[in-house]
């Protein structure tokens, strides 16, 4: 073999399944030998004959040596790890001499059927083109119906041969427009369906409902109840038997029923334990209100790290922080009423945005207009809110984006564009030349819109719409996913379908603003 690489670390990655549960995806070391005997022992006698074509009951110590000592070139693996445990491995053998490599991929039965497969060799395709391979072989059992599904789905053209009772399929990994096309739109219902878990649980428990006012737990866990959670909602608080005439529970590991979401709202130093009952608890989703992190130098930025990689082994969880309050911690506005609409805080972002000011606050579900309210109430500087650009957005420089807006990863926006103030664009979304985003607009997940196309103040693009050129969304409209729009949308109704047409109006937000 030859001298091996340095560990490409780069090659690591979170990534989202389609079922919206998370995975960590690494290269293989010598470190995993354990981890892959024990993996092999959980496969069905199914998977390990479609895998080796043949039982294989025990992987032999050679065998063993061979999978987890690679050179990162010739030979590469990744494998995806959930709780410390490895569920899936893909890895490549290339042929000497040419450009071609062998791909296998297996996964564990428990988590067959949740995109796992499809992810694994999306990232060693990445892998094997950085190492100069131009074409992946795969041998499958005809029988594997799951696998030649996963290979055919990576948008590649691929040609197959019958031999010796087995599939050869062969196929370019160069990118094309076909399979960055299978990996936006597989992104895009991995993201929603992680991110629906956080904005449509079935269940919630809050970990520090306190029964004193104005609490931030004690906030949260009236507000659940105030406006008309459809669910239960479970208090945790060691130290109360109710909380607002609810029965609460001294651990979410009480709790007696299945638990879609936890709202952790304690100090930073009782996070860490908070977040391991919740991994023992399986639950499905997490969000952290609390500072001490970010913020707080060396220290509060470990104390994050243990925390996120103790959130990030639960079972099918995406962890998130939220953000209540203030990232410059001002305690001028901390409780402050406005209108209705209290202001928590203070606490802070997982990474924080440098000289910005961000508020959220309790209040009526739907009202746009919160945030625009309670910066003009308290006076506070509108140049001061976070303008948020992923890293991972591309971004041209003749484009013009005004304060408060945010554009996220995978976002493409190109010459002469100009989006507004507090204007949401969510990933993946492709806004091509001279398109004007007007104030409070918002694009959801996968939307294109055409050269010239105007959103007016307010309008929603769903996910996946596509805006035909030199078109205008009214204000105030809603475009449904998935939707083509040949014709301009008036201000104020409610357009989806392919073509799109006129389905009614839309509940009107502007009064909130």
């Amino acid at each position: 073999m030859a001298e091996p690489m340095p560990y490409p670390s780069h090659w690591e990655a979170d990534a989202v399944l389609t079922d919206g549960g998370t995975v960590h995806v690494r290269p293989i070391t010598p470190d995993d030998a354990d981890r892959l005997r024990q993996f092999h022992a959980r496969l069905s006698p199914e998977s390990v004959y479609n895998r080796f074509f043949t039982m294989v009951r025990t992987l032999p110590d050679r065998d063993v040596e061979s999978f987890t000592h690679v050179d990162h070139a010739e030979r590469a693996a990744l494998v995806a790890l959930l709780r410390d445990q490895i569920v899936g491995v893909c890895r490549y053998a290339r042929y000497s001499g040419t450009a071609d490599a062998e791909v296998a991929v297996v996964v564990e039965d428990a988590h067959q059927g949740r995109g796992l497969g499809a992810l694994l060799l999306e990232h060693m395709e990445a892998a094997a083109r950085e190492r100069g391979v131009q074409r992946f072989i795969a041998d499958v059992l005809p029988q594997n119906r799951r696998m030649l599904a996963v290979f055919r789905s990576a948008g590649f053209e691929i040609s197959r041969e019958m031999a010796d009772g087995y599939v050869e399929l062969t196929f370019p990994i160069q990118e094309t427009v076909a399979s960055l096309e299978v990996v936006r739109a597989r992104e895009h219902r991995a993201e929603a369906r992680s991110v629906a878990r956080l904005l449509a649980p079935t269940s919630v428990a809050v970990v520090g409902a306190s029964r004193e006012p104005g609490t931030a737990g004690h906030e949260l866990f009236r507000s659940l109840l105030a406006y008309g959670f459809d669910g239960p909602v479970y208090p945790v608080n060691p130290q109360a038997r109710h909380v607002l005439s609810v029965r609460a529970f001294p651990d979410v590991r009480e709790i007696p029923d299945e638990v879609d979401l936890v709202v952790i709202a304690l100090p930073a130093a009782q996070v860490l334990d908070a977040v391991r009952a919740c991994s023992d608890k399986r639950v499905r989703g997490l969000v952290v209100v609390s500072g001490g992190f970010a913020d707080a130098g060396d220290e509060g930025r470990a104390r994050l790290a243990q925390v996120v990689q103790v959130a990030r082994a639960i079972n099918r969880v995406q962890p998130t922080f939220e953000l209540l309050g203030h990232l410059d911690d001002d305690p001028a506005t901390h409780g402050r009423d406005v209108d209705g609409l209290e202001v928590l805080g203070p606490v802070e972002l997982a990474q924080s945005v440098s000289d910005a000011l961000v508020v959220v606050a309790t209040g009526r579900p739907g009202d746009y207009g919160s945030r625009w309210r309670i910066s003009t109430r308290l006076q506070l500087p509108p140049e001061r809110w976070a303008t948020l650009i992923h890293p991972a957005a591309s971004i041209a420089e003749s484009v013009t984006v005004a304060e408060g807006s945010m554009l996220l990863a995978g976002v493409v926006a190109t010459g002469g564009s100009t989006v507004g103030r507090h204007v949401a664009v969510m990933p993946h979304c492709l806004i091509t030349h001279d398109v004007v985003l007007e104030d409070f607009a918002t694009l959801a997940g996968g939307a294109l819109l055409g050269g010239g196309v105007r959103v007016h103040r307010g309008a929603y693009v769903g996910s996946g719409a596509r805006v035909r050129e030199q078109l205008e969304i009214g204000a105030w409209s809603l475009v449904g996913m998935g939707s083509l729009v040949t014709r301009s949308v008036p201000a104020g109704e409610v357009w989806y379908g392919a073509p799109a047409r006129h389905q009614g109006a839309a509940a009107s937000v502007e009064a909130a603003l």
